[in-house]
């Protein structure tokens, strides 16, 4: 792969170091990317094959609201699609990624430029929100509680419906004590508090 990547942004310290503050902006141009391809019944192969164009804003910030209590926020929003890609689809018909079908090659590719990249959602947040208390043993005890959205997320460049993950959220929670002079960590935790069903992979 070649990627031509130009990113611009700022980092900054607010109000005595309460509040940090970042933003970047992005682009990439990707040649060659690396995809993979469907070749006779169950086989695949990794191919040079695609040209993308990825760009974006991400954004990040973190405050102190009080000496014990901190918010925390980072977010993303992007395009990222194929510009130049064509693959074939096992599902179009029967046998169409098999080395025996009779048609052309090109008869059983379909042209998915302009689709977006797999694993690629044009949006994500997380915001988490933590309290922390100083013990008197010297240790310290640390809740946290933070939260996840994800845009549509694609596993497939056919963007099939059963290969596509919509937009979803989570949440989780956090306990964690933090014993004397830094020697130990103990940590409970709760994920997807709301058991969110979601696809992960296709």
């Amino acid at each position: 792969e070649q990627v031509s990547a130009f990113e611009a942004g700022i980092k900054t310290k607010l109000f005595d170091n309460r509040v940090r503050f970042n933003l970047a902006g992005y682009h990439y141009e990707i040649a060659n990317l690396q995809v993979q391809k469907v070749v006779g019944v169950g086989g695949f192969q990794v191919d040079n094959a695609a040209t993308a164009k990825i760009y974006g804003v991400e954004a990040s910030l973190t405050a102190l609201l009080t000496e014990n209590l901190q918010i925390d926020i980072a977010g993303m929003l992007q395009s990222a699609k194929y510009e130049d890609f064509s693959n074939c689809d096992e599902t179009a018909f029967t046998g169409a990624c098999s080395g025996s079908d009779p048609r052309l090659l090109a008869d059983r590719l379909t042209d998915v430029s302009g689709n977006w990249l797999n694993r690629a959602p044009p949006y994500s947040l997380n915001v988490g929100l933590q309290y922390e208390w100083k013990m008197q043993d010297g240790g310290n005890l640390l809740i946290r509680g933070e939260t996840f959205f994800s845009g549509k997320v694609r596993f497939s460049e056919f963007e099939r419906a059963e290969a596509t993950q919509p937009a979803y959220d989570t949440q989780n929670l956090f306990v964690t004590y933090t014993f004397p002079n830094d020697r130990f960590i103990l940590r409970g935790y709760v994920k997807n508090i709301a058991d969110t069903d979601h696809k992960v992979s296709y």
